[in-house]
């Protein structure tokens, strides 16, 4: 009579081996999961956003199609338009580089608000002025919507 007993506590014990095992690995595949969300958070932490870590050919790519998005502009614009996008691109970059991390960041602003006021000046010479006011104001606007969404 116990050697029935011994048997099926033999197999329960084999099955909770099992599922411990089994457990285990489930526990050891979340927690890496977490330390790759983790490492890949902080990296992008470290490495910081927006367009400053961009390469310039791709910023003012995604630039240009944002304007013509927004204005519809033209082959021949849009020839014109990259090429201002993208000397303002390099000299943010040559500027970025300049400062380097630990740089005064108010002169740095206002040196981009600099350039970004003499590459206005360049689109609107290409655009004209009712386009490029249409152009400022809807990216105005989703300046506004990213720093609400930021918000919340």
């Amino acid at each position: 009579m116990d050697e029935p007993l011994i048997g099926f506590s033999l197999h329960l014990e084999k099955l909770i081996a099992k599922i411990k095992k089994k457990e285990m690995k489930s526990i050891m595949k979340t927690v890496a999961v977490l330390l790759l969300t983790m490492a890949t958070t902080a990296l992008f932490a470290q490495q910081g956003g927006g367009m400053r870590n961009m390469d310039p050919e791709e910023s003012a790519n995604r630039q240009v199609e944002t304007m013509k998005e927004i204005i519809k502009i033209n082959d021949k614009e849009e020839v014109k338009v990259k090429e201002i996008f993208l000397n303002t691109a390099k000299e943010m970059g040559k500027a970025y580089e300049a400062m380097g991390p630990d740089g005064d960041r108010e002169a740095m602003r206002a040196k981009m608000t600099e350039m970004n006021k003499k590459r206005d000046i360049e689109l609107e010479k290409v655009i004209g002025k009712e386009r490029m006011e249409t152009y400022t104001k809807e990216m105005e606007k989703r300046r506004q919507e990213r720093a609400a969404n930021r918000g919340n």
